[in-house]
């Protein structure tokens, strides 16, 4: 019979950025809210290494080893082999992208049937950074009904940037395409990036839309749907204004850095929150809408019409 020598060591590589986020473009009579982005790995541990080992088998079977990723951020992976004995190919370390779900990961045969093999290793994750070249002119809807002005949360007669306001029961919408990380929730034992009362949105580039102060009782998406943007996505809950903050996953394991936002009023080119507040009103533009969108989207968004 095999004899099988196993350890794992779970190394996981942790960051926990707590802090007062701040636009590049805030005036001295512009504040952010006072809104706090933790998250920690440690304590939600949203990846498992799986291995398929059958050891009592009088064959020689393939040791599989597969990831779970239990949610919808994107991860990246690296194993370390320590121990490799009698078993092949040996993998170098390398960083593995990892999707929600079942990650195959490695297959590896006994390399003589019916001699002893063992395996050692530890591993570590982290989010995985967005893109390297972000397009800082993005056009980004404004989160409002079309039609809405668009005037910010004032606190002490000082305006808090890209912030909204609005009504009790207001509907948000989105305000670009993405996927669905997090949804409001009263308690929650799942990973995120933000509080409790917030929704999180994955764009293509790797960034992060957080739209904070949505009602928890309202459902209106739900993790790991698509969302497109002028969606329904939440709505407003008793303090009665928006706030959204726009994040990068830096190259820095898990730090996590905000980005101006780049509005679109329907007009060439972009525009900043100091140039809408007070004068603009949302629109939706349909090329701003579409641009992101799927073929199949598209047809959808055409049959609408």
């Amino acid at each position: 019979m095999p004899i099988k020598f196993y350890f794992k060591s779970a190394g996981i590589i942790l960051f926990t950025f707590l802090g007062l986020f701040k636009s590049p473009e805030i005036q001295s009579q512009s504040l952010t809210d006072n809104v706090d982005m933790s998250f920690g790995i440690k304590a939600w541990d949203p990846v498992h290494i799986k291995v398929e080992d059958k050891t009592h088998s009088e064959f020689s079977t393939p040791v599989r080893f597969t990831a779970l990723n239990s949610t919808f951020y994107q991860f990246m992976l690296v194993i370390n082999f320590t121990q490799f004995e009698n078993l092949s190919p040996k993998p170098s370390p390398r960083e593995i992208n990892l999707s929600h779900g079942t990650n195959n990961l490695f297959t590896f045969s006994i390399h003589v049937p019916g001699s002893g093999y063992g395996y050692r290793y530890s591993y570590s994750y982290w989010l995985t950074p967005s893109d390297d070249n972000i397009n800082k002119e993005f056009p980004f809807l404004i989160p409002l009904k079309e039609g809405v002005n668009v005037i910010a949360k004032r606190r002490f007669s000082e305006r808090v940037y890209d912030s909204f306001s609005g009504n009790i029961g207001d509907t948000i919408y989105c305000m670009r395409r993405g996927l669905v990380t997090a949804v409001p929730r009263s308690e929650t034992l799942d990973f995120r990036l933000s509080k409790h009362d917030c929704l999180e949105v994955l764009h293509e580039d790797g960034t992060y839309m957080i739209y904070h102060y949505l009602k928890k009782s309202e459902d209106l998406t739900t993790p790991g749907k698509i969302i497109l943007p002028g969606q329904p996505l939440g709505i407003l809950s008793d303090s009665s204004y928006l706030l959204v903050t726009l994040m990068k996953i830096g190259k820095t394991k898990n730090l996590i850095t905000p980005l101006s936002i780049a509005y679109t009023i329907g007009k060439t080119g972009t525009v900043s929150f100091d140039e809408i507040d007070g004068m603009e009103k949302s629109v939706h533009p349909r090329e701003v809408v579409t641009a992101e969108m799927t073929t199949r989207e598209l047809k959808k968004v055409g049959k609408k019409q």
